[in-house]
C-alpha cells in the first residue's frame, strides 16, 4: 500500500515540474515574440509611408539642361567692293568680290533656371520658357575662296578677315532666326520634360498628367 502511494506521488511530481518548466519556456519566449512583432509592424509602418510621399521634382531644371539639341548649317559668306570713281575705275581698279561657302553648327534649348513645377492632385504643370539659340553658332569647316579683283587691286589679309567676320554674323543671324529649330527644340523639351515628370511619378506609384504653361 506504500509502496502504490510512494509511486503516485512520484507521478504528481513528475506532472508538476512538466508543467512548470512548459509555463516558464512560454515567459521566456513571449518577450521574443512580441519583439518580432514590433519589428513586422515598424518596417511594414514605413514601406506605408513611403510609399504615401509625394514625387519628388526638384531636380527639373537639371533634366531641362540637357534638352539642348544641335543644328547644322550649310551657308554662304560674300561682300563686294565697288571700282573707283575716275579715270582708274575704267578699268574697275579697286573693284573686289569674294564668295566662300562654310558649314557651322548652332545649340537651341531652353534656359533651366526659368523651369519651376507646381501640382495640383494628379496633375503636374510645367512652366518653362520656349526655346531660344544658345550661345554663338561656331563655324565648322571653310569651302574654297572664291574672289575676283579689278585692274591693280588684291585681295589682302584684311580682306579675308572681313570675310570671317561677315560668315560669323551671317550664321549668328540665320540661327537666330530660325523659328524651325527653335519650336523643334520647345517641343523636344517638352517632350523630355514630360517623359520624366511621369517616370518619377511612377516610381512613388503615381500616374500623373502633365501640363505645360511658358513664362517668356
Amino acid at each position: 500500500m506504500k509502496k502504490k502511494i510512494l509511486i503516485a506521488l512520484l507521478v504528481v511530481a513528475c506532472a508538476v515540474g512538466i508543467g512548470l518548466a512548459g509555463f516558464f519556456g512560454y515567459r521566456a519566449l513571449a518577450p521574443q515574440q512580441a519583439e518580432e512583432t514590433t519589428e513586422s509592424e515598424t518596417a511594414e509602418t514605413a514601406e506605408t509611408a513611403a510609399t504615401s510621399e509625394e514625387a519628388d521634382f526638384s531636380s527639373i531644371s537639371d533634366v531641362a539642361s540637357l534638352t539642348t539639341i544641335e543644328a547644322c548649317y550649310h551657308h554662304v559668306a560674300k561682300f563686294t567692293y565697288e571700282a573707283d570713281e575716275g579715270l582708274t575705275g575704267v578699268w574697275k581698279h579697286g573693284y573686289k568680290k569674294a564668295w566662300r561657302e562654310y558649314d557651322a553648327k548652332a545649340y537651341f534649348g531652353i534656359d533651366a533656371s526659368k523651369v519651376t513645377t507646381s501640382r495640383e492632385e494628379a496633375t503636374v504643370t510645367v512652366k518653362m520658357p520656349h526655346a531660344t539659340l544658345v550661345g554663338e553658332p561656331k563655324i565648322t569647316g571653310m569651302g574654297n575662296l572664291i574672289v575676283e579683283t579689278g585692274f591693280w587691286t588684291d585681295f589682302t589679309d584684311e580682306d579675308e578677315q572681313r570675310m570671317n567676320r561677315i560668315a560669323q554674323e551671317g550664321i549668328a543671324n540665320k540661327a537666330s532666326n530660325d523659328t524651325s529649330m527653335i519650336n523643334r527644340a520647345t517641343e523636344n523639351a517638352q517632350k523630355i520634360l514630360k517623359q520624366w515628370v511621369q517616370s518619377v511619378g511612377k516610381a512613388y506609384g503615381e500616374d500623373l498628367t502633365v501640363e505645360f504653361e511658358f513664362v517668356d
